[in-house]
């Protein structure tokens, strides 16, 4: 039997309000894991923080501490320029 590769009307929907449902009443953990950020020149900086953004979603991160998660995962040259600019990231 062939099955259509996308779920019809009702199954996206139903796909779409679990999804939703676990948004709001999901507790925030490590779910999935983000990747170490370098500032190595050939890094993509942007591709990061969309991975970031997809990153912190799934793991239901709280906007207040996702700069503070996310700079445990700078490496070398973007760490160093965290610790110098944490001042004014944090206010």
């Amino acid at each position: 039997m062939n099955r259509p590769l996308t779920p019809d009307g009702n199954a996206q929907q139903t796909i779409i309000n679990t999804m939703a449902w676990m948004h709001t009443n999901a507790k925030e953990g490590t779910y999935a894991r983000l990747s170490e950020y370098h500032g190595k020149s050939g890094e993509d900086v942007m591709a990061w923080c969309e991975e970031v953004d997809r990153v912190a979603s799934a793991n239901n991160w709280r906007d207040a501490r996702i700069h503070t998660i996310v700079a445990a995962y700078l490496r070398g040259a973007a760490a160093d320029y965290y610790e110098e600019q944490r001042i004014n990231i944090n206010g």
